[in-house]
């Protein structure tokens, strides 16, 4: 085979497309809702002493152990600056 042939078989140059024209756009905001460990660490935040008692004696697991943390601090001293009163 020769040079000539292959030369001669070889396919059309591709055309290069025309350059892409980027407009500038705004910030699309989005919202997002604040997930549940959020809201109840918000809610447990602001929650009275009987509240959390309350909660506690129905078994919710994270009144118990914030009723053991402040009866350990006051055990120590009240040096928590958290303080449940009967």
């Amino acid at each position: 085979m020769s040079v000539s042939s292959i030369s001669s078989s070889t396919a059309a140059p591709v055309q290069p497309s025309p350059p892409v024209k980027i407009s500038e756009s705004k910030p699309i905001k989005i919202s997002v809702p604040a997930s549940s460990s959020q809201a109840s660490a918000a809610q447990e935040a602001t929650e009275t002493p009987d509240v959390t008692r309350k909660e506690a004696a129905k078994g919710d697991r994270q009144a118990v152990k914030l009723l053991a943390q402040e009866a350990a601090a006051s055990s120590q001293g009240g040096k928590s600056g958290l303080s449940i009163k009967a």
